[in-house]
């Protein structure tokens, strides 16, 4: 099993995996490595347990999750472990189903399982986590049954693993042209607390410089300082990688951002991490009044249909939405999508995902018949 982590108690039978700091993790990476090696050196691969062979997976980022699930699937069959050579396309199968039909533990609290249930979209991320395995099983010599490349998630049908077809686009929502034209202008001096109007209002400010800076992400927006802008035939040019695709971004600073930019001195006020800054923009939307009802759909892999429930704007408010606001707000008013693809730095059709028409579009559009 994973040596990154020891499971502990922490009072009250509650557990938690805390990091082992007797070993960094490089000094782990290392001895797993020569583990790695002697085993071959020595012909020691076998048939042995799936779970101890975990300790070996080093995806881009360690992910105990795959770990748990295995863990899971084990408890709920009474198994102790899973030989390697009983991977397989079944194998993945019989995994998943046991995700469908039990969910996963998500903590013990005096000795009761947590349940949570997985939606569409982690499973499907459960199945990548389970190919991914099986691609370093068979690149590190285990012998096991190459037919688990060929496992996909069944949908539609009364035997599938999802019993309906479902779009990620269902759940997309955005920023009205009018609820930004709100952010932008509101006034907080009617709060007295000086210290939270000023957090408030830097936490306004650092929104729309996202925004005006093409949608930014949190990451690339904290990674502005004066040398990444250049004067091009006398206008301003903000060039940056961008974080995700490490594509260059090269987008024309417009009067508002520079207005901003001024302000700060050119130096982007940050927050300590992303929570600090999500929390407080819901703060902000929540003080602005942003109290529109959004329809979503619970698409848990469990259910015979996804079910419809609503939620306020303020509440669900994140740094996500500055990319899905200048997308649809943009979209809204006419101009084409592979205009603004050429500013937030999307490609193919990955923009659709950002777009979302307003209600009275819709209407609109319902109204003409």
């Amino acid at each position: 099993m994973f040596s990154y982590y020891n499971y502990v108690e922490d009072g009250e039978d509650q557990e938690q995996w805390v990091l082992n700091d007797s070993k960094t993790p490089e000094q782990h990476k290392k001895e797993q490595q020569e583990q790695l090696e002697f085993q071959k050196r020595h012909n020691l691969f076998k048939p042995t347990a799936m779970l101890d062979a975990l300790q070996y997976y080093k995806p881009k980022k360690i992910d105990t999750r795959l770990e748990s699930i295995l863990e899971f699937y084990c408890y709920k069959r009474n198994l102790v472990d899973v030989p390697i050579n009983q991977f397989s396309k079944n194998f993945i199968d019989k995994v998943i189903w046991n995700c469908i039909d039990y969910g996963y533990n998500n903590a013990r609290i005096k000795g009761k399982y947590i349940i949570e249930r997985y939606t569409t979209e982690t499973l499907q991320r459960v199945v990548k986590m389970l190919r991914a395995f099986g691609r370093f099983l068979e690149d590190n010599g285990y012998k096991i049954n190459s037919d688990y490349k060929k496992f996909e998630l069944t949908r539609g049908g009364d035997e599938s693993h999802i019993k309906y077809k479902w779009n990620d686009k269902n759940n997309i929502y955005t920023l009205y042209k009018s609820e930004f034209d709100e952010i932008r202008n509101h006034n907080f001096s009617n709060l007295t607390n000086k210290k939270y109007r000023n957090s408030l209002i830097q936490t306004r400010d650092l929104f729309l410089m996202q925004t005006y800076a093409g949608g930014l992400r949190v990451n690339e927006l904290y990674r502005i300082q004066s040398t990444n802008f250049i004067e091009l035939n006398g206008k301003k040019i903000l060039t940056l990688k961008a974080g995700k695709t490490s594509k260059p971004i090269n987008n024309p600073v417009s009067d508002k951002f520079e207005d901003l930019l001024k302000v700060y001195n050119y130096e982007i006020p940050i927050f300590n991490n992303d929570n600090t800054y999500n929390d407080n923009l819901k703060l902000m939307a929540k003080e602005i009044g942003l109290s529109r009802e959004i329809l979503q759909y619970e698409n848990y892999a469990h259910y015979e249909e996804p079910k419809p429930y609503k939620v306020i704007l303020h509440e669900v408010f994140s740094t996500k939405l500055t990319r899905k606001a200048l997308v649809s707000i943009l979209y809204n008013m006419g101009e084409k999508k592979e205009v603004i693809a050429t500013i937030t730095n999307h490609s193919g059709e990955t923009i659709n995902y950002y777009i979302a028409l307003e209600e009275d579009n819709k209407k609109q559009m319902l109204d003409k018949i």
